[in-house]
């Protein structure tokens, strides 16, 4: 994961996506409107289409699945353990130290199930922090000419014909942080974000047809000075529109037909992972050493 701010870094895309992904809280909304629990599933980050549906070019900006339990009922035993032992603290708590021992003692199950499974489509606009001011004129990479909004389209359609259960296309913007002494930087940030996203409203009314059973999700994290928006800063995906059932998958024969491909390539790439000892799982094909591996190790 990059260091620094959303605005100053050069794949912007890529890094908001892999923020979204490491921060379940930020995430839970998105994800439960596509059938996931934030804090419980599998992503893979930038996985090349060809490695799911040999027939397909590109990429998938994010593809993700449901975690379970190996013993599901193991799992409740130490909710019930954990109740015992802390009764002072909140059913939540109970289950959140079960499942963190569970996955340790190695009680997810791997590889995990390909029944239910997501993309995502990211598209990045910026605000430079040298505006003069926030306006729809003055946001970048906004990706609005005819042309551009037609690749769009035929980006998160790929993903409809690869046969994903949901699909989603996520405008994300990205801003400069706001300065200010204590609470005022994060009064001026939030303020940032929320204008910026306004300023965009008119871009992203262009962006899918309105017979689509595709999502579209608007994302305009705040930023804080003094740290990046990791540790310093606020916002959530918003819904414009909720993803769908593919309704391909059950009335399209080609549709289905990869779909039953992406599976089968899917179990054997996940296979080849060691299972994991905690969660989220995130995964990344990576550029660098062409093979896939977790997100946070370096190769």
């Amino acid at each position: 994961m990059l260091e620094g701010y959303l605005v100053d870094l050069g794949e912007r895309e890529r890094e908001a996506v892999e923020r979204l992904v490491s921060l379940p809280a930020i995430g839970e909304n998105f994800f439960w409107s596509l059938g996931l629990a934030s804090g419980f599933s599998w992503y893979l980050l930038r996985i090349r289409a060809d490695r799911l549906v040999v027939s397909i070019a590109g990429d998938v900006d994010l593809l993700a699945g449901r975690l379970e339990w190996t013993d599901p009922a193991r799992f409740q035993v130490m909710v019930a353990q954990e109740a015992q032992a802390h009764p002072e603290a909140h059913p939540s708590w109970h289950e959140l130290f079960a499942a963190w021992s569970l996955a340790g003692d190695g009680g997810i199950r791997w590889p995990p199930s390909v029944h239910h499974l997501i993309a995502v489509e990211a598209k990045c606009a910026y605000l430079p922090p040298d505006a003069a001011e926030i306006s729809e004129e003055a946001l970048r990479s906004k990706k609005q000419s005819p042309a551009k909004i037609r690749r769009v389209w035929q980006q998160v359609q790929q993903l409809v014909l690869m046969g994903f259960d949901r699909v989603a296309l996520l405008d994300i913007i990205a801003n400069p942080p706001g300065q200010g002494l204590d609470g005022q930087a994060w009064l001026v940030g939030s303020s940032i974000a929320g204008r910026t996203l306004e300023a965009m409203r008119p871009v992203l009314e262009h962006r899918l047809p309105s017979s689509s059973f595709i999502g579209h999700y608007v994302w305009s994290p705040a930023a804080v000075a003094g740290a990046d928006e990791r540790w310093r800063g606020g916002g959530a995906p918003l819904e414009r529109r909720p993803a769908t059932e593919n309704q391909l998958l059950s009335n399209d024969v080609t549709v289905r037909s990869r779909r039953q491909q992406m599976e089968r390539n899917l179990e054997r790439i996940l296979g080849d992972i060691p299972r994991p000892l905690g969660f989220p799982v995130m995964l990344v094909d990576c550029e660098r050493c062409g093979g896939i591996h977790g997100a946070a190790r370096s190769c």
